[in-house]
């Protein structure tokens, strides 16, 4: 890329205008306005700033969750007795015994 030496002159010469005299007091109350929104607008501030505010997910996080969520949901739905029809009649044993032999072991 060429440089213009024209161009070039011109941009040393500049210089950029002077600020302008308000530039200061307007900038001071802006900024003063602005925190005391805060304070003045109490509870109100507060809730307009949590009601605006925004999260950023990741889109496989999403799907994550939505996907744990849709398993929960059918866990959920599943029938909460189906095993204990199965054992139906079933009685466990009051007193277990418990026989012991003993046996060679051929090799």
């Amino acid at each position: 890329m060429e440089t213009d030496p024209e161009l070039q002159r011109l941009i040393r010469q500049w210089t950029p205008p002077e600020p302008s005299a308000q530039l200061d007091s307007r900038m001071i109350r802006r900024y003063r306005t602005s925190d005391s929104v805060t304070r003045a607008g109490g509870w109100r501030a507060i809730w307009r700033r949590f009601l605006r505010a925004r999260l950023s997910v990741p889109m496989p996080a999403v799907a994550v969750l939505l996907l744990i969520a849709g398993c929960l949901v059918l866990l959920s739905l599943r029938k909460a007795d189906g095993p204990r029809q199965r054992m139906d009649g079933f009685e466990p044993v009051a007193l277990p015994q418990i026989n012991v032999t003993r046996a060679e072991v051929a090799q």
